[in-house]
Order: structure tokens, then C-alpha cells, then sequence
């Protein structure tokens, strides 16, 4: 059933990008921030921020309105004895609804609105564990959050470049599980780059 509803979200989406004005996609780069960066030391937290997350975006425009989703994940090396655990891969991936001021400008400030899931799961090393109920037990945090924000893009044509800063209002456990929330900061800044179509 799961694997239906899965199916239908994924043919709604691609059928309401049939009717888009344009296409947006590209790389990411993200910073989680805690929630007392002043304005003043704000980009020194930044480039100090030890929660960097790699990743890609896509967005489709209808006239003023964006719609699309991001996708933050990194790889950690722990090399876990106890546990035989060897890696553990952390995600941040949201469904995005924004709303652009400009069309067509060389300036493109916009605000949105996002859904998201944010977890961690460990690896085991190769051969250390063989049953699936192994694997189950490796996802270490699993939340659902809700953030809002805002950010300016720069347009060269086919190419765009940017600034995001969201806040995230809300993280929660995913309802009917028992992981752990997923610990994220308040604040993330995001560099985007990539192109237009």
C-alpha cells in the first residue's frame, strides 16, 4: 500500500510540472546554525558551523509560485567497535513552496515555506550483520520539521545563483515510531547555484 501512495505522489507531482513556465535545478551547500547567531558574528558561524550538509535542488515556476524539494545528506566515517557499525549517512530533505517577486529580474527575492524529514541511520561494516531486523535498528533519529525563511537569487540568463536563511518552526518525532528526533539547529543558511530552463 505504502509502495502505492509512493507511486501516486510521484505521478501528481510530474503531471502538475507539465503545465510549468520554467525549471530550476542545481547544488546546495548547507549550514546549520544555532538559534543565538546575531547579526553581527552571523557569517563567522557560518564558515565555523561543524554541521555542513552537501546537496541538490529542483524547483518548477508557475508565474510567481515555485514549487520543488531539497535534498541535504553526508556520509560520517565512525568506525563503531561495539556496535560494528562502520558508517553512519545523515539527511535533511525538503518539499519547498515559494513565492518569487520577480519573474524575470536580475534580482529574485523570494520567501518560502517547506515540510521536511530529517534522519540518521548507521551502516554496519561488511558482513557484520546479516538479518533485516538488524538494519531496522540502525536508524539512530527520524523527525518531521516545518521551517520558514526567505533568501535572494541572482540570474544570468540559463544560470542562477543564491542565498537562503530558514527557520525551522517546528521538530517532531514521525507520529506511530518510537526513534528519536533528529537533533536540528534552528537556523540553516544555504548557497545554491545551478541552472534555469
Amino acid at each position: 500500500m505504502s509502495k502505492l501512495i509512493l507511486i501516486a505522489a510521484i505521478f501528481t507531482i510530474l503531471a502538475g510540472t507539465l503545465g510549468a513556465e520554467s525549471y530550476r535545478m542545481g547544488v546546495a551547500v548547507a549550514a546549520e546554525l544555532a538559534g543565538d547567531v546575531t547579526c553581527k558574528d552571523f557569517f563567522k558561524h557560518v564558515i565555523d558551523s561543524p554541521v555542513v550538509f552537501p546537496g541538490l535542488y529542483w524547483e518548477v515556476m508557475f508565474d510567481h509560485l515555485g514549487l520543488g524539494m531539497t535534498y541535504f545528506g553526508k556520509f560520517n566515517r565512525i568506525g563503531d567497535e561495539e556496535t560494528g557499525c562502520e558508517w553512519q549517512f545523515d539527511w535533511i530533505g525538503s518539499l519547498d513552496l515559494r513565492y518569487h517577486f520577480t519573474k524575470e529580474d536580475f534580482l529574485d527575492p523570494f520567501v518560502e515555506f517547506g515540510l521536511g524529514c530529517a534522519g540518521r541511520v548507521e551502516f554496519p561494516a561488511a558482513g557484520s550483520h546479516s538479518d533485516r531486523e538488524a538494519y531496522r535498528r540502525n536508524l539512530q533519529f527520524l523527525s518531521l520539521f516545518f521551517q520558514a525563511g526567505g533568501g535572494i537569487a541572482f540570474r544570468f540568463d540559463s544560470l542562477h545563483a543564491g542565498l537562503r536563511l530558514l527557520y525551522r518552526i517546528m521538530n517532531e518525532p514521525v507520529p506511530g515510531t518510537v526513534y528519536e528526533v533528529y537533533p536540528l539547529y534552528r537556523l540553516q543558511s544555504v548557497v545554491f547555484a545551478g541552472v534555469s530552463f
